[in-house]
This record gives structure tokens, C-alpha cells and sequence, in this order.
């Protein structure tokens, strides 16, 4: 996809909604900034962390490189959890394992 914008004011670029969406960028996300010759390249940075924006009535994980399983994340999250959490609790219910 390939856009046209303008810098604007305190050199602020907009980038177009439809970009946003597909890269899931919203408002305070962190991006990396490279200079290539004579060119520039935005990407979503890998240290600003994940965030979970809300879409309508979706939760969407946004800030992670690309590549990442995000399934396999959360998956992996519940799983020490579990094992964090819930177990000690199994234990005094008497609950085995």
C-alpha cells in the first residue's frame, strides 16, 4: 500500500487511517524510525510493549513484531498462570494435580 502525506506542524506526520488499522496502530503506539539512503521506514517497535486496544467488542494485541504467534503467547500466559495462581490454591482444596 502506498500513500501520500504531508509533515506537518512541529514536523508531526498522520498516517492514513487505513494503514493504522491493518498495522492495528492507535494513539501512543511506538514506532521505529530508519533512515535508508535517501528514504525513511516506519515499523511498529518491538520494545513498546503489547497493548490490547478494543475494536467494537474485539480485544486487538497491538506493539508486537511481526511474526510473533499471539495465540501462542496467550496460550503460553494462561499455562504459567496456572501454575502460578491456580495451583497453590489445588493444593489446599486438596485438589491433585
Amino acid at each position: 500500500m502506498k500513500s501520500t502525506i504531508i509533515l506537518g506542524s512541529a514536523r508531526h506526520l498522520v498516517l492514513p487511517e487505513e494503514m493504522c488499522q491493518l498495522l492495528h496502530l492507535s494513539e501512543g503506539d511506538v514506532l521505529d524510525v530508519e533512515m535508508d539512503g535517501n528514504g525513511i521506514h516506519l515499523r511498529p517497535s518491538s520494545e513498546g510493549g503489547v497493548t490490547l486496544v478494543r475494536e467494537g467488542e474485539l480485544l486487538v494485541a497491538t506493539g508486537y513484531p511481526k511474526g510473533v504467534d499471539i495465540g501462542a503467547a496467550v496460550l503460553a500466559d494462561r499455562d504459567d498462570r496456572g501454575t502460578t495462581v491456580v495451583a497453590p490454591y489445588a493444593r489446599v482444596r486438596g485438589v491433585k494435580k
